[in-house]
């Protein structure tokens, strides 16, 4: 709340002010009915089917170099998301060669939420770089607040395992490791959910019209762990033992189906910042970036790495 409320004040300043604006008003591209829910349930399952396998090839078996890619849980994710990424770049470039080969290729970076209306047909570097130095700005008034809070306290700020701690040296050099990828993920991620898939009323303003897109926006985010949860805990609270144990083999339970307990209420989160930031700027680069650095941070900040130097 404090790293947002930060962020929204660059709003009143000049050269800060180009990264917030309204949601584009293209109620001909916004998705409802049938047509959204189409768009919701592909991304849904993607999410559901990949995670349980591709999470644990990422921790155990993908060859990531050791030196460079040191933290468990993170070394997960990274290949989750880098074969999430592919997965969307293929969504989004397929149609593209299909429409470039009939003559019919338009191109529309706002539609994308990669752009402002005054020029619509360019990704807006100038729009990403404010958006990342605005959301650096406030990230770093969280930390001091951690910091704070830890040498007052002598505390960390924890929910089953530390979330966000203060970074010992070879943490911070991890965390630039696996910055990059959460930060181009969930860019993407943003973009198919909340441009690409934009409901209507998103536009509207007020805490009704906020709640009423919000769990939509939360589905897609959140929706494949859920459905992920319901595989693992349902038999194991009926006493036949874990789902993922059961159906796949003991290979794929493990740390990353225990920690589903703590990451589907993140995501959740994830979801209504990314919502308010996107309402509050018309486009995915603040949100997205924002949530990828609390993220990385969580993994890189508090969950167990190889060894230190």
């Amino acid at each position: 709340a404090s790293s947002i409320a930060v962020i929204m004040l660059f709003k009143n300043v000049k050269w800060f002010e180009y990264a917030f604006a309204e949601v584009p008003n293209r109620p001909e591209k916004e998705k409802s009915g049938k047509k959204w829910w189409k768009a919701a349930i592909i991304t849904i399952l993607i999410s559901f089917v990949t995670y349980p396998f591709l999470t644990q090839l990422g921790q155990g078996l993908f060859p990531l170099p050791e030196k460079l890619f040191r933290m468990t849980i993170g070394d997960g994710f990274f290949v989750w998301y880098l074969i999430l990424v592919i997965i969307m770049l293929c969504f989004t470039l397929i149609p593209w060669f299909k429409k470039k080969k009939k003559g019919t290729l338009d191109i529309d970076f706002v539609d994308l939420g990669f752009a402002k209306e005054e020029a619509p047909t360019k990704f807006d570097w100038k729009l990403l770089g404010i958006s990342a130095i605005v959301v650096l700005i406030g990230v770093l008034v969280m930390y001091l607040e951690v910091v704070l809070y830890e040498l007052i306290f002598k505390l960390d700020l924890r929910f089953i395992w530390p979330f966000f701690r203060s970074y010992s040296f070879s943490r911070f050099l991890q965390l630039l490791v696996y910055l990059p990828m959460f930060v181009i993920f969930f860019i993407l991620n943003n973009s198919k959910i909340f441009a690409g898939n934009r409901v209507p009323g998103t536009n509207e303003k007020g805490i009704k019209a906020f709640f009423k897109v919000w769990w939509r926006y939360a589905l897609c985010m959140v929706g494949g762990i859920i459905l992920v949860i319901f595989l693992e805990y349902i038999p194991f609270f009926l006493q036949i033992g874990p789902g993922a144990d059961l159906l796949f083999g003991t290979t794929f339970g493990g740390p990353f189906m225990s920690l589903l307990i703590v990451f589907a209420p993140q995501v959740i989160v994830f979801s209504f910042i990314c919502t308010y930031c996107y309402r509050k700027t018309g486009h995915v680069f603040v949100g997205a970036i924002l949530v990828a650095v609390l993220a990385c941070w969580i993994v890189t900040g508090g969950s167990a790495i190889l060894y230190n130097f």
